[in-house]
């Protein structure tokens, strides 16, 4: 996908999968590596993207929480975005929408 620098579409629920723990771990820290995120290569114009049920290829000690940053991580970091479906918790769906009012958040 790091050739597809104009895409503006990513449907990939059910199917997506992280193997490599350390890149997992930078995608997740929301205070570090702000240059890697889901997506990152291919980020330029994505507008609608749909990750339902996310699935890794590691284990985590706290999975849950590990996605929910993900996710937040990539909407922070993508300024094209304005649909986004995924499994975010209510909360984080508020909190995000406080930040980024021009995005129409589902689950």
């Amino acid at each position: 996908m790091s050739d597809s620098r104009y895409l503006k579409e990513i449907h990939m629920n059910n199917v997506f999968v992280i193997i490599d723990l350390r890149d997992g771990k930078k995608m997740a820290d929301l205070n570090n590596h702000r240059e890697i995120f889901i997506f990152h290569h291919c980020c330029k114009a994505l507008e609608r993207v749909s990750i339902l049920n996310m699935k890794f290829g590691l284990q985590h000690p706290y999975l849950s929480t590990f996605i929910q940053n993900v996710l937040i991580k990539f909407v922070r970091n993508v300024p094209s975005l304005r649909w986004f479906r995924s499994d975010l918790t209510s909360e984080n769906m508020t909190m995000l929408r406080m930040e980024r009012p021009e995005i129409e958040f589902l689950n």
